[in-house]
C-alpha cells in the first residue's frame, strides 16, 4: 500500500531552504506528528509542486528543504462560478466543492434577498485546503461580493455563463450587453 504524503500550500518556495508557515507548522507537527527528515509535498502558483523534507524543527517554527520538482505550475482552464450570497456553512461547501471541480474564479453575488455577509479570508482558507486535498496547483480567486444586477450588466465578453434564473421577470428590464452569456 502506498503511503500518503501530505500536500501543503506554501506561498514562497523561491529558496532551496524555506520557513514553514505557522498554519502549516501546526498541521504538520501537532496534527500529523512530523519530525525531522519526513517528506511532504509543497506547492504554489509560482514555483509549482515540490517534494520537500523537514530540515529542522523548533518549538514554534520549522524549516523545510526542496528535494525534487514534481510539477511545474500550470494554470487551470478558466471556469467561473457566480452564486448568491448564502449562509456561511453553505458558502464554504460551494467554495470547497467548486475548487475540487476546477473553478478558477468565484463571484459571490448580493441579491434582493441576500442576508449573509461572507468572510472572503475564511473562504480563501477553504479554497487552499480544497486545493491541497484535490492536488490542484493553483488556488482559485474569490472576488468581493457584487450586486447581482451590476454583475449581469458587466458580464465579460466571450464567456459562456450558465444560469438558473427562477424568476426571469425580475431581470426583464435589465439590458444585457452580452445576451449570449446567460443561458
Amino acid at each position: 500500500m502506498a503511503r500518503h504524503i501530505p500536500r501543503i500550500y506554501i506561498e514562497n518556495l523561491s529558496d532551496n531552504i524555506f520557513e514553514i508557515p505557522q498554519k502549516q507548522f501546526y498541521h504538520l507537527f501537532s496534527v500529523l506528528r512530523f519530525s525531522t527528515g519526513q517528506e511532504f509535498i509543497s506547492f504554489n502558483k509560482i514555483d509549482g509542486e515540490w517534494l520537500c523534507s523537514v530540515l529542522a524543527v523548533g518549538k514554534k517554527s520549522a524549516s523545510g528543504k526542496k528535494l525534487k520538482l514534481l510539477r511545474d505550475f500550470s494554470k487551470s482552464p478558466a471556469l467561473y462560478l457566480a452564486f448568491c450570497s448564502i449562509k456561511n456553512d453553505k458558502a464554504k461547501l460551494i467554495i470547497e466543492k467548486g475548487t475540487e471541480l476546477g473553478v478558477t474564479k468565484f463571484y459571490p453575488l448580493i441579491s434582493q434577498y441576500s442576508n449573509s455577509k461572507l468572510n472572503i479570508e475564511k473562504l480563501t482558507t477553504i479554497a487552499v485546503a480544497a486545493s491541497e486535498q484535490s492536488e490542484r496547483i493553483d488556488i482559485p480567486i474569490i472576488n468581493s461580493p457584487l450586486n447581482i444586477v451590476n454583475f449581469l450588466e458587466n458580464l465579460p465578453p466571450k464567456v459562456v455563463w450558465f444560469s438558473c434564473i427562477e424568476r426571469e421577470s425580475q431581470f426583464s428590464d435589465l439590458e444585457l450587453k452580452n445576451k449570449h452569456s446567460v443561458l
